[in-house]
């Protein structure tokens, strides 16, 4: 029983450092690692030119905005990848959830859950946060959609003379009328 503990561990050994030189010479490795580790911090001094132009905030904020109007999530996801400020942050969180993007979704809940305490972000974020959690492929049914299916609901439950389902249908008549007109 002894040499076979002593075969086995050396067996696991010998196998364990194979497959460890194989995802070292891969690369897998330090992806593993770089997963763990934070990112770069940049330490300037406050005399010291900096290394590249620096650039408004505000010009930055309207980039973000041209950008989530033309739908490019992906560039707003790597600007904003390690940025620190709220108004990067919404802008990366906003991108995340209308990307789709399911590998980050954890990060944008994260992200959102820390937004839902800050006031003031510019260019409505904080309502287009909110919506973009909704799924944009499945808007829903239209109020016309919702009026039609009410009155088979209440006509197969032959309740069409109740007074709670007249008032239900009225209402719904109206906001089928408001969206119609609408468009």
């Amino acid at each position: 029983m002894k040499n076979f503990l002593k075969y086995l561990y050396l067996y696991s050994v010998i196998i364990g450092g194979i497959i460890f030189l194989v995802e070292w010479h891969t690369g897998q490795v330090s992806r593993f690692i770089d997963f763990f580790r934070e990112p770069p911090a940049i330490s300037r001094d406050a005399d010291a030119l900096p290394g590249k132009a620096e650039i408004d905030l505000a010009d930055e904020i309207a980039r973000w905005e041209a950008l989530s109007q033309k739908e490019k999530w992906q560039t707003i996801i790597d600007e904003t990848k390690y940025r620190k400020e709220k108004v990067a942050i919404a802008y990366r969180t906003l991108a995340i959830f209308e990307s789709g993007k399911v590998s980050l979704m954890m990060e944008g809940m994260r992200n959102l859950k820390r937004l839902m305490r800050v006031r003031g972000l510019p260019n409505n974020l904080s309502s287009r946060l909110v919506r973009s959690l909704g799924d944009p492929e499945a808007p829903g049914p239209t109020a016309r959609e919702n009026l039609e299916a009410y009155k088979k609901i209440i006509n197969s439950l032959r309740i069409a003379t109740q007074p709670s389902s007249l008032k239900k249908l009225r209402e719904l008549e109206a906001l089928a009328a408001e969206e119609a007109a609408t468009k």
